[in-house]
């Protein structure tokens, strides 16, 4: 999932052609990130409908505050900022975990077999332990392993050095092994 020189370039035509007010340069925008836009949010919230609603708020502040864009400063890198903020809001004034028991619950007449219930299981085990690191740790162990974004994309983004990405992932995939190796007896 690289970001090439090509791809700044044309965001960056886009971007400054919608701070002047071309709403089809925008349009472009927002169908180039839509995904990537929900697939952040999605990582930090576990619901559909929240992330959606997230990257459709975060595109909202994306047109209000394009103006306050530096085009120094990469737009995913200001983009993720946007949409993480809003994740760590929605947080920190909902009760996350009631909602995900209550949806599940919802769900278990879905299923149709014990396979799926208990591959379900294991998901929400290994969302619960995620849930359970620190936020830089959850953040780094997402955007990597999940997002499968490069170390240096995730450095840029989260404005640190490499180091500090790669040693936070470390100290991640540590403790969730250790969370999670009663689970699975030892084979993580």
């Amino acid at each position: 999932m690289g970001y090439s020189n090509r791809d700044r370039e044309i965001d960056l035509d886009d971007l400054v052609l919608a701070r002047n007010g071309d709403k089809e340069s925008f349009h472009r925008i927002v169908e180039r990130y839509k995904h990537w836009a929900y697939e952040i949010a999605y990582s930090f919230v576990g619901d559909s409908m929240t992330a959606y609603d997230i990257s459709q708020q975060a595109f909202i502040r994306v047109w209000k505050n394009l103006h306050k864009w530096n085009e120094n400063t990469g737009f995913r890198a200001w983009f993720y900022t946007i949409i993480r903020n809003l994740c760590f809001n929605h947080q920190r004034d909902t009760v996350h975990k009631a909602e995900s028991e209550l949806d599940e619950a919802r769900n278990i007449s879905k299923y149709n077999t014990d396979t799926d219930i208990l591959n379900d299981e294991m998901k929400k085990m290994v969302w619960d332990a995620l849930d359970s690191l620190p936020t830089d740790q959850r953040e780094i162990v997402i955007l990597i392993d999940l997002r499968e974004m490069q170390y240096r994309e995730v450095a840029e983004i989260l404005e640190i050095p490499i180091g500090t990405v790669m040693s936070r992932l470390y100290y991640a995939r540590k403790k969730l092994a250790q969370i999670l190796r009663p689970f699975w007896k030892g084979e993580l």
